[in-house]
């Protein structure tokens, strides 16, 4: 992007009264605890990190911890592990994580049990352009959150249009949520009337997570594992439907989703029919809300 065109973004951002990120764009935390679901108390410190670049290096955490019984000498009776990692930048989110537990607890105590968790926050702002038509100008956006990969998964995508006194006006919200009941293809969008000239702020997210409960290990059945992978999966996106319009955002980031190549689109249109048919069979975790759509 231009320096020009960038003066020109923050210069529409301070006459709305708004305050441009003063961190990087996109930002994460790593946490790993005991029991099966989110505590706020971790096993040990929670890695958080603000992505800065695209050549920022993937950040994790992991955590491993054996208990011995009270023989002599003491043998390992039961471990448990977690490890997570996170990836991001503008319009990209990636998170993985998953947890094992391994032989029979010591005594019955559910916070012998573990649980982890991957979240990563978008944020940036989008400048309606034309060349052409004026401002104030209502045409047609069309945002996009794709998912892809398996278990359990938050993602969230959020518009609001940035008002001459400083407060946000929320335009959109599209968000996918599943509890983990295998593999996942989702991609709802939504869409809504926009004003050439006005900015937008676009805050979006990924959670993915995993707990094991103590419940059900056994002689006979020792070993729990789980996994929720959905690293480089996550995308996305906005888009002008006039072609006499564009879409300049605050990070310099083209949210705008690539045309596939024609092979590509065959094998992605045979994928969205089985997400379809997955979806008809067992239900959607994906949720569309959008507000008054005239700004």
């Amino acid at each position: 992007m231009s320096t020009s065109v960038r003066i020109s973004l923050v210069v529409a951002l301070l006459t709305a009264s708004a305050l441009a990120p003063s961190h990087a764009a996109v930002s994460g935390r790593l946490h790993i605890n005991s029991g099966s679901s989110f505590q706020t108390l971790g096993l040990l410190p929670d890695k958080v990190f603000a992505f800065h670049d695209e050549s920022d290096p993937a950040q994790s955490l992991f955590f491993q911890q054996t208990f011995n019984n009270t023989q002599s000498p003491p043998q390992i009776v039961y471990g448990r592990m977690a490890n997570a990692k996170m990836d991001g930048s503008e319009g990209v989110l990636s998170a993985y994580v998953d947890a094992e537990l391994d032989g029979i607890p010591p005594r019955f105590d559910p916070a012998l049990g573990i649980y982890v968790e991957a979240k990563l926050n978008g944020q940036d702002y989008l400048t309606v352009k034309s060349s052409v038509l004026p401002n104030g100008t209502l045409t047609p956006l069309t945002f996009d959150l794709g998912v892809q990969g398996n278990g359990r998964v938050f993602a969230n995508l959020a518009v609001a249009q940035v008002l001459n006194n400083g407060a946000q006006s929320g335009k959109l919200s599209l968000s996918y949520n599943d509890p983990g009941n295998g593999a996942v293809t989702a991609s709802p969008h939504g869409s809504f009337m926009a004003a050439v000239g006005a900015t937008y702020s676009i805050s979006y997210s990924l959670t993915a997570s995993a707990g094991l409960s103590i419940f059900g290990l056994s002689s006979a059945n020792p070993v729990k594992f789980l996994v929720s992978d959905y690293f480089h999966t996550a995308h996305f996106y906005a888009s002008p439907d006039d072609a006499l319009v564009e879409l300049q955002s605050l990070s310099g980031h083209d949210y705008t989703q690539p045309v596939p190549e024609p092979a590509s689109a065959l094998l992605l249109l045979a994928g969205l029919g089985l997400a379809a048919l997955a979806r008809r069979r067992h239900g959607s975790g994906v949720r569309r809300v959008a507000d008054d759509c005239v700004p």
